[in-house]
């Protein structure tokens, strides 16, 4: 299968995207009210805890993820 090669700065542009959209997600969880996080089955300490994570973290990792959410 051919697969044509990306730029660098295309590749850098899909990662800064990507980190930006991170943040601006844990931003808004962190502002869900406790209720909204019942409803989506969340803690308020996960949220919080996926909140402060920084934004290169893209959390694929289990070891990155909330004690609970493993």
């Amino acid at each position: 299968m051919f697969r044509p090669k990306t730029s660098l700065a295309t590749r850098i542009l899909w990662y800064v995207s990507m980190w930006m959209r991170l943040r601006a997600t844990r931003r808004q969880l962190a502002q869900l009210s406790d209720e909204s996080l019942h409803d989506i089955g969340l803690s308020r300490e996960q949220a919080n805890f996926e909140a402060m994570r920084p934004f290169w973290d893209g959390g694929t990792s289990p070891d990155t993820r909330h004690p609970s959410l493993r």
